[in-house]
């Protein structure tokens, strides 16, 4: 679930801004280098992480210096194509990923498309270091939902209602580096900017039918009548009757950045690792949401009757910020059992501005803010070279509309 999962690609937050959600086909797999997976204890990864955290981490020209093509294809028109290249001469270097992905989908009316594009260009100092990340994709999907047994058994690849299209277009740049300032202390941090263009279109059956008191009427499953976006109520008929297409668009832009220092300076003769940072993220979104009436046809896809149902329509404009600041500590006690305490205190102030000219209420309309601090302490034993045991206790939160949902975590293995 989103509120579980955060999801991090080179220490930028990949979760969208509006819901929470993560769309895996933007991160390309063939750009991968690394990912690790945190509890939620880990309160470095910041807001949402009731769960866990997910951090991912890019190939660069001097992680993966090599060049690579690969084709594959199979069964229902499946077929890939992408081309990696990597290079570095000790001080520049440069990674890009190709991936061009299409198949027809094992069942009917499931066509999937997916175009992505990553490249990274960085250089090596003395000291330093700098990766400059660009990212794009335009994938078009079509994962139709789950259908009836008795359905299936009558044809396996057959889908219940079609279509179940989602349509993202995402661009994504950051700038990241780091610095030693001494040989135990490095400065690092990042500054991006990712803009998503969502598109949805669902198919569906429909839960109107005519009204009992007025069967020339169309009304709702609580027998209310149903009014289209012109404030006309909607007559029976065919073409209105047995389906319905919910479509949305969402474009979000966000940018912000991550300033961290580390510290790996003895503290009373013992191995002790300080960090401590702040982080910054802004994000713009433009929601809109439709329910068209329709028909089924006879493969029970839906027809389109331009009438829009006005109770359905939404329009809405936010916007977040969101300001971290953390610090987390390890002590060695002993050479085989460390402490670790970390806090993180997290503010959001979100606005809502309900866009829709035909709702005088603006029932959508909102300003909240919402700040915690969240702490964390565990302790980790190193029985063997190769097996440790840790136990630690952490809360985090998570920011809903009506407050603060409070999360308790005890761990041990």
């Amino acid at each position: 679930m989103p509120q579980g999962l955060s999801t991090y690609v080179n220490g930028v937050r990949f979760n969208e801004p509006f819901g929470d959600t993560v769309n895996w086909d933007l991160i390309p797999e063939g750009a991968i280098d690394s990912m690790a997976l945190y509890p939620g204890s880990n309160l470095v990864y910041g807001l949402n992480s009731l769960g866990c955290a997910l951090s991912i981490k890019t190939k660069t020209g001097f992680s993966a210096p090599k060049h690579e093509f690969e084709v594959y294809g199979g069964s229902w028109d499946r077929h890939s194509e992408e081309l990696s290249s990597g290079w570095n001469n000790g001080t520049w270097g440069y990674f890009l990923d190709l991936h061009h992905f299409k198949e027809n989908g094992w069942r009917d009316f499931s066509p999937t498309k997916a175009d992505q594009a990553f490249g990274t260009l960085s250089w090596r100092g003395d000291k330093g270091s700098l990766d400059l990340t660009l990212g794009g994709n335009d994938n078009n999907m079509r994962g139709n939902g789950a259908a009836p047994i008795q359905l299936q058994q009558q044809d396996r690849a057959a889908v219940f209602t079609h279509p179940d299209q989602t349509v993202t277009r995402m661009f994504f740049s950051e700038l990241a580096g780091s610095y030693d300032l001494a040989d135990d202390v490095e400065v690092s941090g990042n500054a991006y900017f990712r803009q998503n263009r969502i598109r949805t279109f669902n198919g569906d059956n429909s839960n109107y039918s005519a009204c009992d008191a007025d069967p020339t009427l169309l009304c709702d499953q609580d027998g209310m009548i149903v009014n289209d976006i012109n404030g006309n109520q909607v007559l029976v008929d065919d073409a209105v009757l047995g389906a319905t297409n919910n479509t949305s668009q969402t474009n979000m832009r966000n940018r912000g950045g991550t300033l961290q220092t580390a510290f790996a300076q003895d503290l009373f003769k013992h191995e002790n690792n300080l960090t401590v940072g702040t982080s910054y993220d802004y994000a713009e979104t433009h929601f809109a949401s439709d329910t068209e009436l329709g028909s089924l046809t006879d493969t029970r896809g839906t027809t389109q009757s331009g009438v829009f149902v006005d109770k359905s329509r939404v329009r809405l404009h936010t916007n977040s910020s969101t300001v971290g600041v953390f610090l987390t500590d390890s002590f060695s006690i002993t050479d085989a059992l460390t402490a670790t305490v970390a806090g993180r205190y997290n503010y959001i102030h979100i606005n809502m501005d309900d866009q829709y000219i035909k709702d005088p209420l603006k029932t959508l309309n909102g300003s909240h803010t919402f700040d915690r601090l969240n702490p964390s302490a565990g302790l980790t034993y190193q029985i063997r070279d190769n097996l440790n045991v840790y136990g630690s206790y952490s809360e985090s939160a998570r920011a809903y509309a009506d407050g603060i949902k409070l999360r308790r975590s005890y761990c041990a293995v």
